[in-house]
């Protein structure tokens, strides 16, 4: 791990000041800045002063039109083999999987919970009996002309989603299902929700423990009145680093439209410039970031809740030299 004093940086023309010294980790600890806002702080601050409680959030229309049913879930990988069961899907059947961008990128989160109910492809095939619409990083995904007309039930991953959806972005606007991963929103350590179009039956899962449910509730309640406040944040910090990298030829990898509100920061990374090389950078600093393979990307937090030391200490780690 590098100290402070023996980095070389890009840094030279960013128009942003730091105090001299303190942003490089120590050798025997080093931040922890995950990309999603949870932290038990934040977490406290919440159950404390978040007395806004609009039920609304837990209606299912709030989360996918003309949606019946929530059912919570562990995490968003559970919801997600939840609807795969529910639609009834078979280990030799498949789940045609499309992305926003159609690159080659996709989560090993959401391939392993396919992989234990059926197959994926990126193609249909004979057997391709659902499809999964992948908003990636919060940037809506449209379905395909040619999937228009075979009436395959449809799963959106609203996991990074969640601000584009309460923003009115066309996030859980077409499917069947919608999937949400709340800690990647709100700041709490686990859950997923599942809101269907239609109410389960005859499906065996296992629910997740009332009092992890109230728990779930009562925080979405509390957010309520913040939601509008955090997606202006997470917009302003993408902005940030828009303007910060710019004079550094880095760009970012969607332009970013109205009523979007990114999970994530998504660069194009630098030419020339190695992606494993920059994701070490940020680890070893205590980042959570990583290269976004096979898209010449590079993705890192940009939440609610990053103080303005953070995002200058994400920005000098990611603009670190490959030395």
């Amino acid at each position: 791990m590098r100290e402070s004093g023996q980095v070389k940086t890009r840094l030279a023309n960013c128009r942003i000041s730091y105090p001299s010294g303190v942003l490089s980790p120590l050798p025997h600890m080093s931040s922890h800045i995950r990309i999603s806002p949870f932290s038990p702080l934040k977490m406290e601050e919440l159950l404390k002063t978040g007395t806004e409680k609009n039920s609304s959030v837990l209606t299912p229309r709030f989360w996918l039109d003309n949606g019946r049913e929530i059912t919570f879930a562990s995490s968003g990988r559970q919801a997600l083999k939840m609807a795969l069961n529910r639609i009834g899907l078979q280990r030799d059947e498949s789940v045609l999987i499309i992305t926003t961008t159609g690159g080659p990128y996709i989560s090993s989160c959401v391939t392993t919970a396919i992989n234990e109910i059926c197959r994926w492809t990126r193609d249909p095939e004979v057997g391709t009996k659902a499809v999964l619409l992948i908003h990636e990083f919060g940037f809506p995904c449209e379905l395909p002309r040619f999937l228009s007309g075979l009436n395959l039930p449809v799963i959106e991953d609203c996991a990074y989603g969640i601000g584009s959806r309460i923003a009115g972005a066309a996030i859980g606007s077409i499917g069947d299902y919608a999937i949400y991963s709340l800690p990647k929103y709100y700041p709490v350590p686990f859950g997923g929700m599942l809101i269907s179009k239609k109410e389960a039956a005859n499906i065996c899962e296992k629910p997740l423990p009332d009092d992890d449910k109230d728990f779930l509730t009562d925080m979405l309640m509390r957010s309520s009145g913040s939601q509008e406040e955090w997606n202006k944040i997470r917009r302003s910090n993408w902005e940030f680093f828009e303007r910060q990298l710019r004079d550094h030829s880095v760009h970012p990898y969607f332009n970013l439209e109205d009523g979007v509100v990114p999970g994530t920061f998504i660069a194009r990374a630098p030419f020339a410039v190695s992606g494993a090389q920059i994701k070490k950078n940020c680890v070893d600093a205590g980042i959570e970031a990583t290269e976004y393979y096979g898209n010449d990307g590079f993705y890192f937090p940009i939440h609610q809740f990053l103080t303005d030391y953070e995002r200058t200490y994400i920005l000098l780690h990611f603009l670190m030299e490959n030395v």
